[in-house]
């Protein structure tokens, strides 16, 4: 059993770096709000999104690789009684349409992807997959020797959960109107 496998069995919450802690740090920087079509690739058991629609309303739609996840991430909806749209699907082939989420999130997904193949890919599928002016946040894992600047549109690199220095970051990009790139 690998990984990815085992947090399935034992419907692992929020796995990613920082937790929940992180996910509210960006959630309350990028400030969704009810008119948002949100998508998290390698959506796990659900509780982003689930959070996500709690807090800010948004129409929620998750996606993971696991059936074993996307099964735990219905029943945390219905728990919650919070309605979202969940598929299995890996992050390199996203079942949408072109330019069809305001936001695109990834924690701890990239991270697992192969460098050469299917991280290109996936990266492709989450531009393609974004609106003009949508917002993609990754939050990811990195190792301590990694100096901790992060990249001019990094819109946050923080540690709200008080985890060693290094261990990870919460990098914010968004995807600029087409009309403004000329």
């Amino acid at each position: 059993m690998d990984y990815h496998d085992a947090l399935a069995a034992v419907g692992a919450g929020a796995a990613h770096p920082g937790a929940m802690a992180s996910t509210a740090l960006w959630a309350e920087r990028v400030q969704p709000d009810a008119s948002w079509r949100v998508l998290d690739v390698g959506c796990g058991t659900g509780r982003t999104l689930v959070y996500l629609r709690e807090r800010f309303g948004c129409e929620i739609v998750g996606v993971d690789i696991r059936p074993a996840m996307i099964r735990k991430a219905r029943r945390r909806a219905e728990l919650a009684q919070v309605k979202g749209t969940w598929r299995v699907a890996p992050a390199h082939r996203l079942p949408f349409s072109d330019a069809s989420f305001d936001l695109v999130i990834t924690e701890s997904v990239n991270v697992f992807l192969d460098p050469h193949l299917e991280l290109p890919a996936a990266l492709h599928e989450v531009h393609r997959v974004l609106n003009p002016g949508g917002f993609y946040v990754s939050v990811k894992s990195r190792p301590p020797c990694i100096p901790s600047t992060a990249p001019p549109n990094s819109c946050m690199t923080n540690n709200p959960a008080g985890e060693p220095a290094g261990q990870f970051r919460i990098l914010c990009f968004f995807r600029p109107p087409a009309d403004s790139l000329w």
